[in-house]
Parts: C-alpha cells; structure tokens; sequence
C-alpha cells in the first residue's frame, strides 16, 4: 500500500509538470468560453431586435430556448465525440470540434431571425464535444498526482479568462450595436462617414462583428493545436502526425531543443521474439519472452498465466516504444514488465486485448463495447457525476440568466421591498460586459493564486464543500440588489448598487473557480482508469443535460413570477438546488481508483 505523502511544497508540486503541453490545451481551451459568453451581453437585446418576444417579459423564456439548443445537442452528442477520441485519437477530435465551433459561431452574428441563431447555436453544441476530450487528455498528459491539481484547475481558469474576454467582445459598442442602444458608437466618433463600410456593415448585422473576432480566437486555436499538440492517446501516440512535425520544426528553428517524435527514432527489429517457454501446467504453450533492463525482479511468466488486466495505465513502468524495443531485443519477461504490456494492451479503453487462446492464427482479440453498467458507473462516479450535474445546473442559470436580469427595465413604480419585484436593473450591453468581464478576471485570479494554496493545505473534497455553501447566499440576495437603486431609494449613493453586485458576483466567480476543478480531480480520481474517457464524456452529457433543462425552466419561471411580480421566487428557487448541491456534496468522499490499482499491482 503506497505510503500517505506530507504537504507538498508548491516547488515539488511543480516538479516534471508537462508545462508546454499544458499551455497548448490551454490556448484551445481558451477560444471556447470566449465563444459561449460573448454572447451574455447582448443576448437579451438580439432577442428584442428579431421582434419574436410579445412582451419583454417573454425575452427570458426565449433566452432559455437560445441556451438550452446549444446544451441539447451537446448532450446528444458529446459522448459519441468521447468514444470517436477513442477511434482516432483525442487531437483530430478536438481540432474538429474548433472549426466547428468557428463556423456556427460566424453564422450565429449574421443570423436574420431567431430561429437562424437556434439553428447555429444548435450546431455549435452538436459539432463540438471537446470538453470531455480535453479532460480525458490532462488525465493522460498528467499523469502523476501530484500534477492533477495543477493541471485540471487550468479548465476552470481558462473559463474564467475567457469569460473576461468573451463578455468584452460581446459587449463592445464598437462590435455590437443593438438597436436604439443609446450607448453605440457615433460615426464620428472613428472619423468615418455614415455610408462607411464600417457603418453600413454593423448597421445590417448589428452582432457580426463580435462573432467574427472570436471565430477568428478559435481559428489560431486551430492551428496551434495543429502544429503543436501532441497525441495523448496511448493507442494514437506513436501515429506519424505531420502538422506536428511543422511545429516541431518551426520550434527548432527558434532554438527549442525538440526531441524525436516515437515514429522518428529508428527502429531496432522488424518483429517480435516468440519462444516457447515451459509453465506449471503439462501442455507447453507459446509465449512470448521479455526482459526488463529496469527491473531487478527476473521472475519469467507466461502471457497466457491471468494477470490483472485492468490496472491504470497512467503508472507504467515504460512506454510503448520502450516496451516493444524489449519486445523485440530481450528473452525473458519480468513480472513487473509482464504485468506493465498486459495493461497497455488489454484496456477496453486503448484498443485490441491479448488472448490467452493461442490455438488461433492471432493472439489479438477485440474489445468489449463500454455501455452503462454497475462495472464503470460506480457509487463513487455516480456521486461526483450527480455532484457535477447539480453544480452545473445552478451555475450555468445564474451566468445566462444574470445578464437578463440585469438589462431588464427597471420600474421603480410597480416594486416594493420585500415581496413584490418584477424587470430588472436597467442596465446597457456595455456596463453588463464590463460586469462580467470584472468578476471573471476575480475567479481566475482565484484559480491561480489561492486554488494552488488551497489545494496543498485541505483535502479536496473539504474544498469542495465550502465552496458549495455560499452559492445559496448570493443567489438568495442577488435580485434584491435592486432596491439599493438610488432611482428606487434616493437615499441610497448612486454606486452602492454596483459595488454590492460586483462583490457578490466576485464572490460566486470565486466559489466557482475553486468548485470546479475540485468536482473534476473528484471525477477523475473515482473512475476506473480504462473508462475514464467514457465517463467524462457522460459526465459532459449530463452537464449537457443540465444545462438543457435549466435555462429552459429557468427562463419560463423567469418569465412568469416577473408577470406576477414575484421575481425573487426564481431566484429562491435556484438557491434550493444549490441548497440540495450542499447536501450531496456531504455525502461523498474522495475517492481514488489510481491507488487502488496500485495496491492490486
């Protein structure tokens, strides 16, 4: 049993971190949530333009049905993109998964009609599942514990960068111009003229601009994932990659020390060794024999002998190419070195699985297909998957549903404190932008400054927990902020309102900041190693999911406690799923499937 580590010092965290691989995941990782809330700010005033709202009342509900189209169809689809990583290799899928996204997101800034903008933000969430992908990938590019932390808080801080600048772009009155916006840019302002082509072209697609300028991110995304990102699919890695090798090339040319790639090394001998080799049982069998320079412990086993088939690939004594260079060179095989090819083979995840019935032409078998039974979906995965969809659910309303209530008009003559509330805040694209750009730029500073402190000093799932119990609070008090208006009380200063919502936006961002990536390593550390690409794909389906169900609830909800002038209720709603998120996350453990395996080795 491996033995209980002491704090780590931030230095020997840090020590063998995979930095440059990393960085280029990070880089696509950022495109993404500049894509998804680009949009936050003018989403409620691209609603009103295309005239389908009856009343503006009715702009959550048709908010909702914006949000949740992309949710859907990611749903429908992001576990057929984690097994297709699988098939081809996590690179090719995700480099798919930016272009498709950059090309609904263009379609998305000139779409004519709401029903164009469903339809493109509908095929955003179809076309890319990369998420799922880029977490199974950190799994295998960080392979040691120590590194986890590290590596699976940069998701959430690339999130919270991106939605800084995301909000920005969308928010720009030199990108967007909503109709009768009092704050858009005058022509003058730029010394152009109002038949410019700049005036002309924003005036005819007032939400163009921004679209392209972040299809324009995804597609330097694209090509840095081209040139740069390595295979981290253990069956994918040693697979000639082109574009990489440019890159490669490009990186020696700037001086980079870049070693040779698995498919540039030369190769030792053309084939295997086959010996027959004699073993407890009467019948001789044909087996292969291998040593291991690197282990002491020269013990000869037979390849038909049952081994422990399913332990984690991630601990490895070598890799692939170093396995089949001993394959080839050496006679006998230790236990250690058996006990190392048999995982590297025999995962249903990583492909063909070694027979132990060598009376057939070839001792490679398929694999089983991964469905949803008791072997992957344990009581653990099951804990962090619900944990995860919870956590989503509340989060992705409160970040859609915020901006709405924001923009909504604010009527001072029809609210009265405690119980009667109805609109909103009143505020323009430009100042919800600077909002939301403001608090993203607090969580990722959470991320990289106090998450690492955090994560050496607290187990995760304590961090977990306190994280979860402050999400109720701020949902709760978040729309009675409005009657600290100085247009509702003049009594009140005429920045006490901003000041209080930055604060409790500040506060949220930084809860989830550190939520996320704890939900993530809990996820990763409870799933089997050989299905952790499946189980992150389902768990994406279900955040998926969530994010499906609750803007479409949320926004009908919206819409009718506002007609009735009991706003607060929505909000008090969604503060007993956060509640209920609380509750759960006191149920659960931490869980490690990693050590398991290494105690059953």
């Amino acid at each position: 049993m491996p033995e209980p580590q002491g704090k780590l010092t931030f230095r020997e965290q840090m020590r063998g971190f995979p930095v440059w691989q990393i960085f280029v995941i990070s880089i696509i990782r950022f495109a993404e949530p500049v894509a998804f809330t680009s949009l936050f700010p003018f989403v409620y005033f691209m609603i009103r333009d295309f005239g389908i709202a009856k009343n503006k009342a009715d702009i959550a509900t048709y908010s909702g049905y914006l949000s949740a189209s992309f949710a859907f169809f990611q749903f429908l689809c992001c576990v057929q993109w984690g097994r297709a990583s699988d098939r081809v290799g996590r690179k090719r899928i995700l480099l798919m998964g930016l272009f498709g996204t950059a090309a609904s997101m263009t379609l998305f800034g000139f779409s004519p009609n709401f029903y164009v903008a469903v339809f493109a933000r509908s095929a955003m969430g179809c076309l890319n599942g990369n998420i799922a992908v880029l977490r199974t990938a950190i799994g295998e590019i960080a392979t040691e514990r120590r590194h986890q932390a590290m590596a699976f808080s940069t998701l959430p801080l690339l999130w919270n960068i991106g939605a800084v600048v995301g909000p920005m772009i969308g928010g720009s009155k030199y990108l967007t111009r909503p109709k009768t916006d009092p704050d858009a840019i005058e022509p003058n302002d730029l010394f152009i003229g109002d038949d410019s082509v700049y005036e002309r072209f924003i005036t005819k697609f007032p939400y163009a601009l921004s679209s392209i300028v972040v299809a324009s991110f995804l597609l330097f995304s694209l090509v840095v994932g081209v040139l740069f990102l390595e295979e981290s699919h253990p069956k994918f890695k040693n697979r000639r990659d082109r574009g990489l090798e440019i890159g490669d090339a490009f990186r020696r040319f700037i001086g980079v020390d870049v070693p040779l790639r698995p498919w540039q090394r030369p190769k030792k001998s053309k084939a295997p060794v086959y010996n027959r080799l004699p073993t407890t049982s009467s019948s001789n069998t044909d087996v292969i024999d291998i040593d291991s320079d690197n282990d002491n412990d020269n013990e000869i086993i037979p390849f038909n002998q049952p081994q422990q088939l399913y332990a984690s690939t991630a601990d490895e004594v070598v890799d692939s190419d170093e396995s089949s260079d001993s394959i080839a060179s050496n006679e006998y095989m230790s236990r250690r070195m058996s006990e190392a090819l048999v995982r590297r083979y025999s995962s249903t995840q990583l492909g063909p699985v070694i027979s132990s019935n060598f009376e057939t032409e070839s001792i490679i078998t398929t694999n089983a297909v991964q469905g949803f039974n008791r072997e992957i979906f344990t009581a653990p995965v099951l804990q962090t998957i619900v944990a995860n969809f919870l956590t989503s659910f509340h989060n992705i309303v409160y970040a859609e549903f915020l901006p709405v209530l924001l923009a909504g008009d604010l009527l001072v003559d029809e609210i009265k404190f405690p119980f009667t509330l109805k609109g909103g805040f009143g505020f323009e694209s430009s100042s919800i932008g600077t909002l939301l750009s403001s608090t993203g730029l607090v969580g990722g500073l959470g991320i990289m400054f106090i998450f690492p402190i955090i994560d050496r000093n607290f187990k995760t799932i304590n961090a977990y927990r306190v994280s979860a119990l402050i999400f109720p609070f701020t949902y709760a008090i978040l729309p009675y902020l409005v009657f600290t208006l100085h247009s509702y009380n003049p009594n009140y200063s005429p920045g006490l309102t901003k000041k209080l919502l930055y604060t409790l936006c500040c506060c949220n961002s930084f809860c989830g900041s550190v939520g996320f990536p704890n939900i993530l390593i809990l996820i990763h550390r409870a799933s089997p190693a050989k299905h952790r690409a499946f189980i992150n794909g389902s768990a994406l389906s279900l955040s998926s999911l969530a994010r499906f169900i609750g803007p479409i609830l949320f926004g009908y909800i919206m819409s009718v406690t506002n007609k009735y002038s009991i706003g607060e209720v929505a909000w008090f709603l969604l503060s007993l799923v956060a509640i209920v998120c609380v509750v759960q996350a006191f149920f659960m453990k931490d869980y490690d499937e990693d050590l398991k395996d290494d105690e059953q080795v």
